[in-house]
């Protein structure tokens, strides 16, 4: 493991680099039952890459993980800055964010599911980062309890709008009723990676909020090929527009 990641992580983010590396990744077979300790962006983090394709990615090719996206908030966010991690997964956007700020920002990271929320809170802990604050509700447009669909192949893929195979019960709030328990009044950013329910909460979202409170920018997911989805369509009538198209996302920064 350890000579091939001195190969993956030491390729340019490139296509080709992409390609080599998930054939080194294939060539490791199973990449083990246990997790992977490892420093990533200076900080550390325990993956797990046997059940989730961001840790695989972060683990193997840090360097390839939305390096524009990690541009944007580098550029963008500062020591007085707020960051909505909706969908925080294992930690990397948090935990890149609270590094760049020097742990002077202010970061809520959103995970509802216990396994992957275990993971987030270990992360946070093992880089001794003191602003984050982990919130383990679903996101949804509606508070109550709703159930989470699992994915268990890639836990990163968990959903409460694709029904199918196991589900747990999470408690849900909308997203002002979460800026409202945190005490936030206008975020500066908002990522949102939420499988396929982002439209459902953006719609509610700005039904509820007035316009001083709508974050600055929003990172969504939106894959390079695919048109765009209704929730990006709902933003750019909101006023927003769109900055930056990487592989994986959208950046859109309101007018």
């Amino acid at each position: 493991m350890a000579r091939v990641l001195a190969v993956t992580r030491r390729l340019p983010d490139r296509t080709w680099s992409r390609a080599v590396s998930s054939v080194c990744r294939r060539l490791l077979g199973d990449v083990g039952d246990g997790p992977i300790d490892t420093e990533v962006y200076s900080f550390r983090m325990r993956l797990h890459p046997e059940d989730n394709l961001c840790e695989k990615r972060v683990l193997f090719a840090p360097q390839s993980f939305d390096p524009a996206e990690r541009k944007f908030l580098a550029e963008t966010l500062d020591c007085g800055s707020t960051f909505i991690d909706v969908g925080a997964n294992a930690g990397v956007y948090s935990l890149f964010v609270a590094q760049t700020c020097s742990d002077r920002a202010r970061v809520v990271a959103v995970e509802p599911d216990p396994r992957v929320r275990s993971r987030l809170e270990f992360n946070i802990r093992a880089s001794d980062i003191c602003c984050i604050e982990v919130d383990g509700t679903a996101v949804s447009d509606r508070c109550g309890t709703i159930e989470l669909f699992l994915n268990p192949v890639n836990r990163g893929c968990n959903s409460i709008v694709r029904q199918s195979g196991e589900s747990i019960v999470v408690q849900a709030v909308t997203l002002r009723r979460l800026l409202d328990a945190h005490e936030i009044e206008r975020p500066d950013c908002i990522k949102l990676d939420i499988e396929d329910a982002e439209e459902i909460v953006l719609r509610r979202f700005f039904d509820e909020i007035e316009r001083k409170r709508c974050p600055g920018a929003f990172i969504l997911e939106q894959h390079r090929k695919q048109p765009l989805s209704p929730a990006v369509n709902l933003l750019l009538d909101q006023g927003y527009r769109l900055v930056r198209q990487t592989r994986m996302n959208l950046i859109l920064t309101l007018r």
